[in-house]
């Protein structure tokens, strides 16, 4: 071979040697990104299931909400049918309150001869004491 071939299949042989090389790199790197998707897919499937595990909870909790939302709805109910109902026992007591002082003055009036209040003038113009008795007793004399 000639000195010119010599070099040639020198320059080659390198040549093959850095591709080597080259492809040697690449099949490490190749493994490294090949151990990186793995590692992606697996932080990937722990997070889907976290998510998973949230979404559950997020269910649960939107369950539990749905149901005090519906639990203070029937509360509210309650508390407006107790004011009105309270409502209506204060009313009752201020129309039985008013019933005893007009029968309490009804029994006064019949007591006292119709006067209820104030200074009672006897029959005979004095001041004081009850009207009817007064009345009575002028009839016996």
């Amino acid at each position: 071979m000639t000195k010119k071939l010599m070099e040639e299949r020198h320059k080659a042989e390198d040549r093959i040697a850095d591709l080597e090389k080259q492809c040697e790199e690449m099949k490490l790197k190749l493994e490294e990104v090949e151990n990186e998707k793995a590692q992606l897919i697996k932080n990937c499937d722990e997070k889907d299931e976290e998510v998973e595990n949230i979404t559950a909870e997020n269910a649960e909790e939107t369950k539990r909400i749905s149901q005090l939302e519906i639990e203070i709805e029937n509360n509210m109910r309650v508390i407006d049918s107790n004011k009105n109902e309270l409502h209506n026992l204060e009313q009752e007591k201020k129309h039985n309150k008013q019933w005893y002082q007009r029968r309490v003055r009804g029994r006064e009036a019949r007591r006292t001869g119709g006067k209820t209040q104030g200074v009672h003038r006897g029959v005979h113009g004095d001041v004081g004491g009850c009207v009817r008795r007064k009345q009575l007793k002028s009839h016996e004399n």
